[in-house]
């Protein structure tokens, strides 16, 4: 593993994770989530524990990356969409997963699978052009 690459890869991971979920969650859902208030902290809440929401997408984008690496072939922009798929497909279904046994709207639920598979995707292409040779 190239350590340089995978640090740059890492860092432009975060930050694009970092911009797509408050654009697709704090923009694009906000009132999905405002519809469903009493399920969710409240917005002082989030903002005390937002350090942990940081913590969680640098360990997301870490093992992402790091899976990424593993299966590092050089085939480019191709390698990283179908890489960034698989793993959108599995984020999906973990996201998905919860509809059961939380009371939040299908369509909710539908657009976590969405935003899962976009994210992973768009995740992938990151990998491809950062950590190639």
């Amino acid at each position: 593993m190239n350590i340089k690459r995978f640090s740059l890869s890492i860092l432009a991971c975060f930050a694009f994770i970092f911009l797509f979920e408050w654009i697709f969650h704090g923009i694009l859902l906000k009132d999905l989530y405002v519809s469903t208030a009493d399920l969710w902290r409240t917005e002082e809440e989030m903002i005390q524990y937002f350090h942990w929401a940081l913590f969680s997408q640098l360990w997301f984008v870490t093992a992402f990356a790091w899976v990424f690496t593993q299966c590092f072939e050089n085939h480019g922009i191709k390698e990283g969409i179908r890489f960034g798929l698989g793993m959108g497909l599995v984020m999906g279904a973990m996201t998905f997963g919860f509809y059961p046994y939380m009371p939040i709207p299908i369509i909710l639920a539908l657009a976590w699978v969405v935003g899962s598979l976009l994210e992973g995707v768009l995740l992938g292409i990151i990998l491809s052009k950062t950590y190639k040779n």
